[in-house]
This record gives C-alpha cells, structure tokens and sequence, in this order.
C-alpha cells in the first residue's frame, strides 16, 4: 500500500520583465497535503479549497505567463508531469484533466483493500458497520457490561435489580430481577423517533407481568419487546416502535411477579439510515452482531488490488456556463430522453427524485430500457461497493445497496433494480428472472405493505398470465396503489421504445405518481449517454449538497462518474445526482456550443 504521493513539479520562474529566467524551482505537494516551494511549506492546501492552486503560487514566485501557458511549459508533450511514488521512487501514472472548469492533477496508483467479515467492523447496511450500529448508535446498557451508555446512565426506578455474571447470553453480565413486585432500570434521558428495540430474555418463573424493555404508558407498543411466559433459555424480543419523549425502562413491568434475566438491549435511532431496514433485517443484523461479539463467526479476509486516484488543482479555468444553466440543460435532456424512450406520462424537475411525476407504465418502459446500459446493470449487482473521494478530505466511503429483501429474493433471483421513497410513499422499480431464464420488469408505486412484499405478489400474479396468457389476474391482490409487470425483451432492449410490452399483469398503471428515488436510474441514464469514460472526475459543489438519502458527499469532494453511478444505484445519494446533473449539464452546454 503506497501511504505517500510526493508531486515533484519542475517549472520556470520568470522573475524579470524581460522574461529571462534566473533559475529553476521546485514545487511539489508534501505528505501533509499543502504545496510546497524549494522545500518550505506554504500555507496553500494542494487541492485550492483553503488556499491558493500551483498556478497562483507560481506567479506569486515571478511567473508572467497565462495558466494554459504555464501548464505547457510543467508538462510535456503528452500533458504528463513528473509524478514519483516517495516509497519506491518510481514514476506513477498522471495526466492534467479538466473538471467543472478546474484544472487538476489526476494520479493513479494501485492500493491493497482489504474487506473483512466476522468482525464488528464488516460493513452489514448502507456503509455502517456493526459496531457503529449496535454500539455507536445504542441508547441502551451495551452488552450489560454496566449500566451506562456513551450519553446516558440507568439507575433503578422500582425495586433493586442486580447484574449478575452466572447466567448471561454474552459475557459477562445480564441483568437479574425477581420476585412479586415490578424491578426495572430507568434512563436518565427521553427519547424520540422510530427506533429498532431488542433484547435477550430468559424468563425462567412467571405469574404474570412483562419481562424486557418497555416505554410510554400503551402496553400494546411493548407487547413485542417483552415476554409474557416462560421461556427455554434465551430468546429474542425485538420491534420497531416511535419513541416520543419517553424513557426506556429495563426489567419487569405491570405488576409483575416473575424471575427472569435481561442481555444485550438495543435501542437504536432508524434516522441513521436513509433507507429504513424491516425489523427481519434488523433482526439478522442483530443476532450476527451478538454471534460476533461472541466469537461463534470465523474472521475472514478478502483483499483486492484496486486502481485508485488522488487530483491536486493546478488551475481554475473560466466556465463558460453557469452551474444553474447546466443543471437547466440537464433537465431538459432528461424530459427529451423519456419522450424518446416512450415515457409520455412522465415530467422530470430535478435529478434526485423529490418533484417529479410519472406512471407505472411508463417507469416500466424505463426499466426496460435501463436493462440495455451494462454500466447500470454492473451496479446493480452489487450489494456492496467501496468507493474513493478525493478532494480536501481523501477517504474511503463503503456503501450498501437499497434493494435487497428476503420478501422477494426467497422466490426470485433479483437482477437489480432501484428504491423510492417520499411523503410516506414507497416504490420499487426492480428486474428479476423468473421461469425459463427469463427476465421480468416490475414497477410498484404506493406499497402499504413491504415495497418487496408487493412487488412478489405482483410478479406472483404475472406468473399466472405468463403461464397461461388467457388466465384473468385481475382480482389478484396486490397491495400497493399502482403495479405492473412486463416480460423483458431477450434482445435488444433499446427497440422497444415504440413496441409495446408484453404485459403480465396491470394495476391502475396511468394514473401519476411520484416516482422518488427511482429518479435516479433515468439520471445515470443520461450520464452514461454524454460521459465516455466513466473513469473520469467530477467535482461536488456546495449547491448540489442536498439532504436525504445517501448523504456522504461535502463541497469540494472529487469523486469518478462510476463511483457517482454507485452512490446513485446502491445507497440512492441525492447529493451525488444533483452533483452528476451539475457535471454532465456542461458537458451538455459544451457539446452544444461546438
């Protein structure tokens, strides 16, 4: 692993009137990031967002020439630079690209990743790893180990409850309560929100009462994080439940008489995640977090040899357009491209998914077509990808995909596919193969239940017509407000903008919808149409920052158009489209210029 770049830049100084050089300089980009002259640090940070470009130095140090001169006379003829790896004093791979107006450096070099699982750092959902979900983000005793949390202490509310080291779950600690009356542990905070509340109970005498972790005054809500009889050894309690001012309680509850121990609670805030996992997922998450605690997982390994990128400004050339009218020009190549794919019922405002208005019909043509785009498909099948940012702040961002769910992938192979959700709506797009190696498109907009659980019961439904094309399904129910389902074409998919589908089954597929996240799949479309090298940079600026789901991204951040095609497809970052839109809106206004 290369854990240094030194930049070693040789220009010229001109330092007279006359232009006659004096003599030669080095400016290079030191291990801690700043530019600096014949070997003194200056107080420029090499990628321009607190300080000053190379450009800007040098003319500082007697330079008279413009940028484009200046880059001419560091490079040679080829547009490369003198780029030595500090370590193996070997020359790396570099070259001068252009990026929203600004000038860079670009240099690739090969680093080791490692990936590991069976410990509490393997990323499990949307680049969170174990031990930032169930630790990091736990209101709850972890582990019972004590009684107090990272921001909070419990302390006994009724009666005296007692951790003791003889009967736990995990080592060493459970908490113990008996006897006739209630013994519970009291939080010293309040607290709100949807919370994922689980723990292991061994309730080993019972009369009547609740043994686990409740809150608020309703014992209905509680029902599920608690037992009500005896149990053979530890079993877990678990629920998904909104907190409203509440404090948690841990122990025995409504006038209890029971015996019983309590292990490993969790209390964890569902606003870390831009896409809410189902209490089964959080279930699976949580029982291999405790088999890791444990010990009970193998640790294994994976590593792979990835080429990576580190870019250094040199310059900022004069952008031609504003950035307002590029993502102007975006927009509206999206509206000209879902005429073109057949999208008639459909209205793109914005890259991300919040204002825009389509029908299950016509994202049914998107999906379709999509399938046509390998760049699109090649994310897909990813369920995990890590990607790296450049910038000010370099880093590594692992990230995890939406589309996933046991709902559906018990019964199909999920191809690949796209999440939405805004107002409360929840939507799928999504591609699966079915009977005889074929593949089938399904759309689900307005899902009251599991947006997968609704998507298997439309495809169920499909089936019954793709079996038997005269079968009527429409009585078939599907729990969501708009549902379709068609064959996807065995070849070219790029033709069936004017062919009609084959359809399998049809739920109000007219009626205008928001489509959300889905959005984003038409966004990487028109990327990948106007981007030739998905390889190369593109910048985040501070006005395509926008909340919601998938928010890595800050002003300055450099990132690949592949890697903006992932954040996109996996971890649905609004940021990274809005950023993708800003990006290829000039590529846009360029083309169109020439």
């Amino acid at each position: 692993m290369k854990k240094y770049l030194i930049i070693l830049i040789t220009i010229l100084v001109l330092i007279t009137t006359s232009c006659q050089a004096k003599n030669k300089t080095n400016i290079y980009i030191g291990e801690d990031g700043y530019w600096y002259i014949d070997n003194e640090k200056t107080g420029s940070y090499s990628i321009g967002s607190d300080g000053k470009s190379a450009y800007e130095l040098a003319c500082e140090q007697g330079y008279k020439g413009t940028l484009e001169e200046w880059i001419d006379s560091i490079s040679d003829k080829k547009g490369n630079l003198s780029v030595i790896d500090k370590e193996t004093n070997k020359q790396l791979d570099s070259h001068i690209e252009t990026i929203n107006g600004q000038i860079y450096l670009v240099i690739e070099y090969l680093e080791e990743v490692t990936h590991r699982k069976g410990v509490l750092a393997e990323i499990v959902y949307e680049g969170y790893s174990y031990y930032e979900i169930f630790e990091e983000n736990n209101y709850a005793p972890l582990n019972m180990e004590d009684l107090d949390t990272e921001t909070d202490s419990y302390s006994d509310y009724a009666g005296q409850t007692k951790l003791q080291t003889k009967v736990n779950f995990t080592p060493k600690n459970a908490l113990y309560v008996e006897g006739e009356t209630s013994q519970q542990l009291k939080s010293g905070l309040t607290y709100s929100g949807d919370c994922y509340i689980a723990a292991k109970v061994n309730c080993t005498r019972y009369e009547k009462g609740y043994l686990g972790i409740v809150f608020g005054t309703d014992k209905e809500k509680y029902k599920n994080t608690t037992v009500q009889h005896t149990t053979d050894g530890f079993v877990t309690v678990s629920d998904i439940q909104t907190l409203s001012a509440d404090n948690i309680f841990i122990g025995s509850a409504i006038s209890a008489n029971l015996d019983g121990y309590i292990d490993d609670t969790v209390v964890i805030n569902l606003a870390m995640f831009s896409t809410v996992p189902s209490n089964e997922q959080l279930d699976a998450m949580y029982e291999r977090y405790l088999q890791i605690w444990k010990g009970e997982i193998k640790e294994t390994s994976t590593t792979e040899t990835v080429v990576k990128k580190k870019t250094y400004l040199l310059g900022e050339s004069k952008q031609e357009f504003t950035d307002k009218e590029a993502k102007e020009a975006f927009m509206a190549y999206m509206n000209k491209k879902a005429t073109d794919i057949g999208m008639q019922n459909t209205i793109f405002v914005d890259a991300a998914g919040f204002y825009n208005r389509t029908t299950a019909y016509d994202l049914l043509k998107l999906a379709v077509y999509a399938t046509a785009y390998d760049d699109i498909v090649d994310a897909w099948h990813k369920n995990n990808y890590t990607i790296t940012v450049n910038g000010k702040s370099p880093r590594n961002v692992s990230m995890t995909t939406t589309v996933a769910s046991d709902y559906l992938e018990d019964y199909y192979f999920l191809f690949g596919g796209k999440t939405g959700t805004v107002d409360g709506q929840s939507n799928l797009l999504c591609i699966v193969e079915g009977p005889d190696e074929r593949l089938f498109a399904c759309v689900v907009l307005g899902a009251s239940i599991n947006r997968f659980q609704a998507a298997k019961q439309a495809l169920d439904a499909a089936m019954i017509k793709y079996y038997d094309r005269d079968a009527d399904n429409s009585n078939y129910t599907v729990e969501a407000k708009s549902a379709a389902v068609c064959i996807v074409p065995k070849h070219n998919t790029l033709a069936y903008t004017d062919y009609p589908l084959t359809m399998l089954y049809e739920k109000d597929i007219y009626t205008s919808r928001t489509p959300a996240s889905i959005t984003k799949v038409m966004t990487a479309i028109c990327m990948l149409d106007f981007v030739a090298d998905i390889n190369e940079s593109m910048i985040i600026k501070q006005n395509d920052l926008t909340a919601g789901s998938g928010y890595y991204f800050y002003d300055g951040d450099i990132i690949t158009y592949r890697e903006s095609l992932h954040a996109m497809m996996l971890p649905s970052s609004n940021t990274a489209a809005e950023a993708t839109a800003t990006a290829v809106g000039h590529k846009i206004l360029d083309y169109a210029s020439r």
